[in-house]
């Protein structure tokens, strides 16, 4: 490799772009916008696609090249799948914050010994997210099947017979 192409590519990733090389020599582009593209354009892009790998048996590299292609792949569905189940709650959750009105109603999560720090790390954003204020309540009087008992001080607002329909949520 060439000190010029070594210079080229450190320098760019400093601005967070790669560089691979073309049919017309080195490109560069944006780690973001690279990683947009489906994983075969990935592939093709950085010349790591399965079929090519396995072109190069007398090399023990396309061990690694052949692992490369799975993972990124692997990667790709996984980021995808990711990026689906985001947009899915974006889409729930933004009407949802736009009717609770604080001071007016009230959201109740139980967390409990089975939630994970995850879970709750997630929980407390969308708190910020929606500026929602977090009450603890701690209720020592478990149901039989061992959950906390509801909020025995929740607002039902005038409407009693709300205790009887089903939550929405």
């Amino acid at each position: 490799m060439s000190e010029e192409l070594k210079r080229l590519i450190l320098e760019k990733r400093k601005e967070g772009k790669i560089v691979f090389m073309t049919v017309e020599g080195p490109m560069s582009v944006d780690k973001a916008e690279f990683i947009k593209q489906p994983a075969d354009g990935i592939l093709y892009d950085l010349n790591r696609l399965e079929e090519v790998a396995l072109t190069f048996l007398d090399d023990p590299k396309w061990v690694n090249n052949f692992a490369v292609a799975l993972t990124i792949r692997e990667l790709k569905q996984k980021i995808d799948q990711l990026e689906e189940e985001i947009e899915t709650l974006r889409k729930l959750a933004i009407p949802m914050a736009q009717i609770i009105k604080p001071g007016r109603h009230r959201l109740s999560i139980v967390i409990d010994e089975e939630t994970s720090d995850r879970e709750k790390d997630a929980l407390i954003a969308f708190y910020d997210e929606f500026k929602l204020t977090v009450k603890e309540h701690k209720n020592e009087n478990p149901d039989v099947d061992g959950r906390p008992s509801p909020d025995p001080e929740r607002d039902l607002g005038d409407d009693k017979r709300s205790r009887n329909k089903p939550s929405p949520f």
